[in-house]
């Protein structure tokens, strides 16, 4: 069994135009799974195929088991895989002493730029190129394991609509927003890391003031216990009136709710939601 430890960047067209790789390949790539804590991937490289799984991260730490597999299996297993797949070229850096990999996505996900950096320890120290930009490594929107379930490209769409001065790069959380534009409850079920029940708070207070700015009210906020319990349990469930789905957009896409993206990541293990009925 493998451990991988790597910390996730973001880079702009402008910085990217900066690297100078040593080689690349292409990657095409799908998902079996994607359970939380697990991922089953099957990956394309050259012509060599690979399956890949992936466990329940710790930090930066999760566990990954790889074996190569013929060619013709990753084919078949490829179409086996929902779509979108992820297509990327995957260019190769040296900087300072270290590999980076520099993923130019393509396809769907079509003008998403990520360098990442495998360590030997989570607190190894490494000098960050000029190129880099925002860490993402707690994002989960950029784990490939979701793009291929929600593509880079559309959150430039939604972003479009929200914000035409808006650039893609700078990291919004959208929504998949459907329907009418109307007036509807949202019941957020939020699922915390154990021992960041502190730091969770903290970022709670800084959040929740956000949703008077966009017209949407805290109808109910109910604590299950002090302790948080993970995927295991809800810690809180908020009970939401949202005016409109350009209302719910507007609050996801706030610039100060982004700055605080990293720090969502880092105490929340996942948020369940569900609609219910409209109100007048």
């Amino acid at each position: 069994m493998g451990i991988e430890i790597e910390r996730k960047f973001l880079v702009t067209r402008e910085g990217f135009g900066q690297i100078l790789p040593t080689h690349h390949v292409g990657l095409r790539q799908g998902y079996l799974s994607t359970e939380t804590g697990r991922t089953v991937r099957v990956r394309l490289q050259n012509e060599q195929g690979y399956l890949t799984i992936k466990g329940k991260a710790s930090g930066l730490a999760r566990p990954e088991f790889e074996y190569p597999i013929p060619l013709a299996d990753a084919e078949s297993l490829l179409e086996m895989c929902p779509r979108p797949l992820i297509e990327k070229w995957r260019h190769y850096v040296e900087y300072a002493g270290k590999i980076w990999e520099v993923d130019e996505f393509f396809g769907d996900n079509e003008g998403l730029i990520v360098a990442e950096l495998e360590l030997e320890s989570e607190n190894e120290s490494f000098e960050p190129p000029p190129w880099l930009g925002e860490e993402v490594t707690f994002d989960a929107r950029y784990h490939n394991s979701r793009l291929a379930e929600r593509p880079y490209g559309s959150w430039k769409q939604e972003l479009s609509r929200a914000s035409p001065n808006e650039t893609p790069n700078q990291g919004a959380s959208p929504s998949n927003l459907s329907g009418p534009s109307e007036p509807f409850l949202l019941v957020v079920e939020l699922y915390v890391r154990p021992s960041e029940e502190a730091r969770f708070l903290a970022y709670e207070a800084r959040v929740l003031p956000l949703l008077e700015r966009h017209g949407i009210e805290l109808v109910l906020r109910v604590s299950h216990g002090t302790e948080a319990q993970g995927e295991g349990a809800p810690f809180e469930t908020h009970t939401l009136r949202v005016p409109s789905q350009e209302a719910l957009l507007a609050f996801e896409t706030d610039p100060t709710r982004l700055e605080l993206e990293t720090e969502r990541a880092r105490v929340l293990v996942s948020v369940k939601s569900r609609r219910g009925h409209a109100f007048a």
